[in-house]
């Protein structure tokens, strides 16, 4: 018998097995996954020799494709007793006429077990003839079914009221589909239950006392550590494995990770539970190792450090003060070179004599490195810009030196540093400046004269208005008695006379408060004419005219060589 043959004749025997009871063995015997039935007993089935592993599993690949590919029909329709539909179920729902049956007298018999029962009588068809107020029981009695009523009304039958018909057959004990037979067809033949993955099988599910049950199969185990997966989870050993390191370095961490239920699972070489050694070489680097100076990463911390905390910091001191510089600083086992220092606090490591702690001299630096970064502190002496060159300085132009610079002194006692004749002690002069620098910022005292205000020019000033000056300002006089400062012709000293008032309405132009007339003859008592006065004017009346009032008066005046005597129409004058 060849491969196919062989496993046709499985295939037919296992259905012969299943559909035992339906074949009126009540006593099914079931044959595990390898087995079959023969005779009533068990027997392995044993491939061909000459068939590898590869090629049987060709063949039951084949195999199931043509179960697969089967043709099922649309329904159920051959009392056979096998799955014609395809649907799981055998022979389900067939019934069929028997001889004389019609549609108002119908006649049927159920396929049962694979085989034809008895021809039953069946319910009218509603709208069959009947006899007006008949009713009689309708619908099916078994299992789970109950009968309802059908009623002739107007000589036809109605539809079968309060019926309970079958429903697909479940494992509950019950009739379902009514056909006589209790959970029949609500386990498939050949429905494979149970899981195939790990070392469980798979077995055949079966309706047994009402309840499902999958016989045969192999269920999960407890997992434990042995390579095979117990449980049935898709997964082998989990949770079981344990981890074990390569430790090449013999320092009891190792770095290449093998996952096995002892070390001697994971081959050559010597295998550890510790993992996390950063360097498989070093059997002095591990996690937890005390860290030694010697430029490897003992204690393996995640940040690849080496030797820290176990360095000493060294700072390259240039100037050979001792201290270094604490931006140039070195972490070693060792100083690295001569210049190299343990003190890293030097402010200026170009300088030999800053370093904390030396003595500040007067020099420019901060030899003392103090932290305000001062230099020369309690050494420098305060110098003032003298920029006239008196010898005297002005306050708010200090600098703070070790020598004093050119152009600067040591006092701020200067008033004015853009005069060289102002300072403290001079002799004040009359040039508008504060040359002795006195403390109310008088100038010229002592030494100016006083002027007095002449607004009409005339040489002649008021008392009331005056000021100090060292020459007579624009608009000034040096003299004063002015009694009329509006009109030119008004001053002390005026000797000539004028028919008009001055501003004040008087005609005292000289400011001596007398009214002198000019002319205060009279022509009567003039005298002959001799011309020796060029001033020889007498008045025609009988008294002298009042200053400012016309008159007519004689005058004495050479004409053709003779002096003769001239009546004229004029004006007196005063002063």
């Amino acid at each position: 018998m060849n491969r196919s043959e062989s496993w046709a004749a499985r295939f037919a025997l296992l259905v012969t097995c299943v559909l035992a009871t339906a074949c009126g063995d009540d006593d099914m015997l079931f044959c595990g996954e390898g087995f079959m039935t023969t005779a009533g007993e068990c027997v392995e089935v044993v491939p061909d020799s000459g068939v590898d592993a590869a090629a049987d599993a060709e063949i039951d690949a084949s195999e199931d494709a043509e179960v697969d590919a089967r043709t099922c029909a649309e329904e159920e329709t051959l009392c056979d007793g096998i799955d014609d539909d395809c649907d799981d179920r055998i022979d389900e729902d067939l019934v069929m006429d028997c001889e004389g049956s019609s549609e108002c007298a119908p006649v049927r018999q159920r396929c049962v077990d694979a085989e034809w029962g008895a021809c039953v009588e069946g319910d009218p068809a509603p709208g069959c003839e009947c006899t007006p107020g008949e009713s009689r029981a309708c619908g099916e009695t078994e299992g789970a079914c109950e009968a309802g009523v059908q009623r002739c009304d107007d000589g036809a039958w109605s539809e079968c009221d309060g019926a309970i018909g079958p429903t697909p057959e479940t494992c509950d004990g019950i009739d379902n589909d009514c056909n006589g037979t209790i959970d029949d067809g609500a386990a498939s033949p050949l429905d494979v239950c149970g899981s195939a993955t790990g070392s469980c099988t798979q077995g055949l599910l079966r309706c047994i006392d009402a309840e499902l049950v999958c016989e045969g199969e192999t269920v999960p185990a407890t997992e434990t550590c042995n390579g095979a997966d117990d449980d049935c989870d898709g997964m082998t050993d989990e949770t079981l494995l344990e981890a074990f390191y390569l430790d090449s370095d013999g320092d009891g961490y190792g770095t290449t990770r093998c996952d096995a239920c002892s070390a001697e699972e994971c081959g050559p070489g010597r295998y550890v539970p510790r993992g996390g050694d950063c360097d498989d070489t070093c059997r002095t680097c591990f996690p937890g190792a005390s860290e030694s100076c010697d430029g490897l990463n003992n204690d393996c911390d995640d940040d690849e450090r080496t030797d820290e905390g176990v360095t000493t910091t060294f700072y390259l001191d240039a100037d050979g003060d001792t201290h270094g510089n604490a931006s140039s600083r070195t972490e070693a086992c060792s100083a690295p070179t001569a210049q190299h220092v343990t003190l890293g606090d030097d402010c200026n490591d170009s300088c030999a004599t800053c370093f904390p702690g030396a003595t500040e001299v007067c020099d420019g630096e901060n030899n003392d490195c103090d932290v305000d970064d001062s230099t020369d502190e309690g050494l420098l002496s305060t110098f003032y810009r003298d920029s006239d060159g008196d010898s005297f300085g002005q306050i708010g132009t200090e600098v703070q030196r070790c020598e004093r610079p050119l152009g600067y002194v040591s006092n701020r006692l200067d008033c004015n540093d853009d005069c060289p004749t102002c300072f403290p002690g001079s002799r004040e002069v009359c040039d508008g400046l504060n040359n002795d620098c006195d403390q109310d910022s008088r100038v010229d005292e002592g030494v100016d004269t006083r002027y007095f205000r002449d607004r009409d020019g005339d040489g002649w000033g008021v008392s009331t208005s005056t000021r100090r000056a060292c020459s007579v300002p624009s608009g000034y006089a040096d003299r004063d008695g002015d009694c009329d400062d509006v009109s030119s012709f008004t001053f002390p000293t005026q000797t000539e006379y004028s028919p008009r008032q001055n501003s004040l309405g008087t005609y005292d132009h000289n400011c001596d408060d007398i009214e002198t007339r000019r002319w205060t003859q009279r022509s009567f008592e003039f005298d002959p004419c001799d011309c020796d006065s060029l001033d020889d004017i007498r008045w025609d009346a009988l008294f002298v005219p009042a200053c400012g009032v016309f008159e007519w008066a004689t005058e004495c005046q050479y004409r053709l060589g003779e002096c003769v005597r001239i009546r004229r129409f004029i004006r007196q004058e005063c002063r």
